[in-house]
């Protein structure tokens, strides 16, 4: 019905942080680029964290050297992103629904480094929270959405004019459509 080009669609790609990888009901939230960051911490490496994101994704590998490759080095080997990201989160998944006791998965925790950072009264919880609890103490708080935003979308005096035009159907040229246009928080009340 639209007569109008339509602008490109927006490209996507988790090297860039445009892409975030999240399960909200085990609080985790993250993107290639601060996952970089968590496993430089946790390793004390000092590395740059964008260029190890972009190694984390599509046809990368990572020699027993720590040499990062673009053909795996014989079959099978699994990608640096199922290595060095979903490996370990299965595994704490796993050690979590699976010790026998609290001083087990207490005990794995600590070796996985994050025994420290999971509230003692957690070891006990159902294991919908307990994943919870032991996901998110490895993720780490969820940055990654507001560093997605901040990076990747325009700012809301940038986004205005398009934003106006999409969705308001009034005149622009009144009071309202150009206090709207130019994020005047002053601006006439629209109902």
């Amino acid at each position: 019905a639209g007569g109008g080009a339509r602008p490109p669609a927006p490209q996507v790609d988790p090297r860039d942080g445009s892409v975030l990888f999240s399960a909200a009901v085990y609080g985790v939230c993250f993107s290639l680029e601060s996952f970089g960051a968590l496993y430089a911490a946790q390793h004390s490496l000092v590395l740059d964290e964008a260029a190890f994101a972009r190694r984390l994704w599509g046809d990368a590998w990572r020699l027993p050297s720590g040499v990062f490759v673009g053909k795996a080095p014989k079959a099978g080997a699994p990608r640096t992103f199922v290595e060095l990201v979903l490996a370990p989160l299965y595994k704490l998944a796993a050690l979590a629904l699976s010790a026998p006791d609290a001083d087990s998965l207490r005990a794995g925790l600590h070796a996985a480094g994050v025994g420290g950072q999971v509230d003692e009264l957690a070891l006990a919880y159902d294991p919908k929270p307990l994943l919870r609890a032991v996901l998110s103490a490895f993720v780490g708080p969820p940055t990654a959405f507001a560093d997605a935003c901040a990076r990747h979308l325009p700012s809301p005096e940038a986004a205005a004019p398009a934003k106006v035009a999409a969705v308001y159907t009034g005149d622009q040229a009144t009071a309202a459509g150009a206090g709207m246009l130019a994020c005047d928080p002053a601006g006439p009340l629209v109902a």
